[in-house]
């Protein structure tokens, strides 16, 4: 009796043993799925942030370059040349450009700012029209209106042509609203000439207009006997002197300071 209990006993804890292991089998199980889930789960999430990371960074680049292009095409639409009854302003695509009242400047620009070498200008812009802040002065300027005509004339405009003074000969242009250019040609032979090249502001006086220059370049040159030039070389520069020019008469009287000429010269017009 005792044996058969025993035995019987032995056969419930041998089945009740078998059951915990079965129920820690499907425990293990159990959490081998759930760490497979949750792994899963993870890795979605990373890929989903970083796939929306990529987005907004697209978002950003595209939002950047279309600004960017927006700028450029902003730049684009200001550039051009602006005029007004004082004077000229060329804006270029590039940044550069020029202010033209009595000299022309060069300068650079952006889109509230036009900076001379040695000054800086606010400036609004509304439509065609640029308002510049002159220290103070509003002066406004419209696009694509052309370069103003002064209602000065060149004083020198009655006197450019060529005058001659023996085997001398000058020629006299206007430079401005208010120079002239003179370029005085000497030939000894015909393979050897001095040129002298000097340019000044018209004075008005009673019955003549003088220039006195400061800017004189002397050249020396040498032709072969195809009349091509073997040289050509400066002598001196930044020679001084004075041209007369005779309102009624026109001549000029040629006063040069330097050692190449050591008399006045008188010149007559010719055409």
């Amino acid at each position: 009796m005792k044996k058969s209990i025993s035995v019987k006993m032995r056969r419930t804890m041998i089945c009740g043993a078998l059951s915990l292991m079965m129920l820690g089998l499907a425990g293990c199980g159990d959490s081998k799925d759930t760490k497979e889930e949750q792994a899963s789960t993870t890795v979605e999430a990373t890929t989903s942030e970083d796939t929306e990371a990529d987005s907004a960074k697209d978002t950003d680049e595209t939002t950047t370059e279309a600004a960017s292009k927006q700028d450029n095409a902003s730049d684009t639409d200001i550039a051009g040349v602006y005029s007004s009854k004082d004077g000229v302003i060329t804006l270029n695509a590039d940044g550069t450009g020029t202010i033209d009242f009595q000299d022309t400047i060069d300068i650079t620009w952006d889109d509230t700012t036009i900076k001379t070498p040695d000054h800086s200008y606010t400036y609004t812009i509304n439509g065609d029209t640029i308002t510049l802040d002159l220290d103070g002065v509003q002066t406004s300027f419209t696009k694509g209106g052309e370069a103003p005509e002064s209602d000065i004339q060149n004083p020198i405009m009655d006197f450019i042509g060529y005058y001659q003074s023996g085997r001398a000969t000058m020629l006299v242009s206007a430079l401005g609203d208010n120079s002239a250019e003179i370029t005085i040609s000497w030939a000894s032979s015909v393979e050897d000439e001095s040129v002298w090249e000097m340019s000044g502001e018209c004075v008005i006086g009673e019955g003549n207009i003088t220039i006195n220059y400061n800017d004189c370049v002397y050249r020396h040159v040498v032709y072969d006997s195809n009349g091509d030039v073997t040289s050509d070389e400066v002598e001196s520069s930044n020679g001084t002197g004075t041209l007369t020019f005779g309102i009624n008469d026109k001549t000029v009287k040629w006063d040069d300071d330097s050692e190449n000429i050591d008399e006045v010269m008188e010149f007559e017009y010719i055409q």
